[in-house]
């Protein structure tokens, strides 16, 4: 359960590759609560927590009425989504019961798909990411996208999470669609 709390990976280099062109597959499976508004639409069940430069990194988030989104920034450009910070948007998710959500980014070191999934294995969205090699994302947070000391409750999500996996590279269709259903299972997700 998450209320203004985190829980933050320290190593400061572990979670680059997600970004830089091995690509990357996450699943979550969330509750959500009514959220506090700290920064308008950023309530991040995971993240990069970089506090400065051009915040590099892939987010999981909500917005302040609980439709979820999935981001990630290339750190050429700064910006609250623009071509290099794109941003796939989901459905508003239903409180008082568990969501599975997920994001794949296809391997690549030129311009990549991200699929944004929300109940289900059919994409809810679909954007163009163009990779960096170069970025460098920072340590990663679960429950809020920034540091707490910073940042206090700021950005962070209210919800329970169930689960939440991560890998270094995008799953294959018949593999992430095996996944996707035995979560479902396990979770008896609708």
């Amino acid at each position: 359960m998450f209320r203004q709390q985190e829980l933050v990976c320290l190593d400061e280099d572990a979670f680059d590759g997600l970004t830089t062109g091995k690509g990357h597959t996450w699943v979550a499976v969330i509750s959500v609560y009514e959220q506090r508004v700290g920064l308008k639409d950023v309530n991040s069940f995971f993240g990069n927590l970089r506090n400065g430069e051009k915040y590099e990194g892939i987010w999981g988030c909500l917005n302040d009425d609980n439709s979820a989104w999935y981001g990630a920034r290339n750190g050429i450009t700064f910006g609250r989504f623009d071509a290099n910070n794109p941003q796939a948007i989901g459905p508003k998710l239903e409180s008082g019961r568990f969501h599975m959500l997920a994001g794949r980014m296809e391997a690549g070191t030129k311009t990549v798909k991200l699929e944004f999934f929300v109940d289900g294995k059919v994409p809810v969205a679909k954007v163009d990411f163009p990779v960096n090699p170069a970025a460098n994302p920072s340590r990663m947070a679960v429950g809020q996208e920034r540091d707490a000391i910073q940042h206090p409750g700021v950005e962070s999500f209210d919800g329970e999470i169930a689960r939440l996996l991560i890998w270094e590279r995008p799953l294959g269709d018949d593999e992430f669609a095996k996944l996707l259903g035995d979560l479902s299972a396990a979770y008896q997700l609708k």
